[in-house]
């Protein structure tokens, strides 16, 4: 299936660290919102609150998914 481009540095770090990929996920899309505001060069606190907020949830479901995909039992060939 592959990896999406905006995943890819989350999961690329998730392979060389071992940390999960949903608080990979969530540095990554923190360090984007940082560089976004410094590329912006104007800080809308909303604008930043909810997309810090979403990103959060984002890495939360990504973790909670795999947990329940790994509860599934293997399939026996």
């Amino acid at each position: 299936m592959g990896v999406s481009p905006v995943s890819s540095l989350a999961y690329a770090l998730t392979l060389s660290s071992g940390i999960s990929i949903g608080l990979m996920t969530v540095a990554a899309n923190v360090l984007f919102i940082i560089v976004q505001i410094l590329l912006s060069k104007r800080l809308n606190i909303r604008e930043a609150i909810v997309q810090l907020i979403i990103a959060f949830l984002f890495g939360g479901m990504m973790d909670f998914t795999l947990f329940l995909v790994q509860q599934l039992p293997n399939p026996e060939i």
